[in-house]
């Protein structure tokens, strides 16, 4: 999996409201496993490849690309995503997510 190293809630990380913007690329049958965020919202783009994502409220979703997802932490979420595929122009999922408070 190929990531950048994410310094959740560094004080260089943010900027404003904005916490965290990566630019991501993930191989096929890889992403990221459960994690839980809070108070955030986070808005994931995806600019080549599928996302699969989960929650622990039982939502699931298949984004393709140029999907955008919006997901509103409120209290609390655990979610997961990772890429089922590569894609189609290269070996790696290509997704920008970012986090706001």
């Amino acid at each position: 999996m190929l990531v950048p190293v994410v310094a959740q809630d560094h004080p260089s990380v943010r900027a404003g409201a904005l916490r965290v913007l990566n630019d991501d690329l993930v191989t096929a049958h890889n992403g990221f496993g459960a994690h839980p965020h809070r108070d955030a919202e986070i808005f994931s783009y995806v600019v080549d490849g599928e996302l699969s994502h989960r929650d622990n409220l039982g939502n699931q979703e298949a984004l393709g690309r140029g999907s955008v997802q919006y997901l509103s932490a409120g209290t609390g979420v655990v979610h997961s995503v990772r890429s089922p595929t590569a894609c189609r122009t290269q070996s790696v999922c290509h997704p920008l997510p970012s986090v706001c408070n």
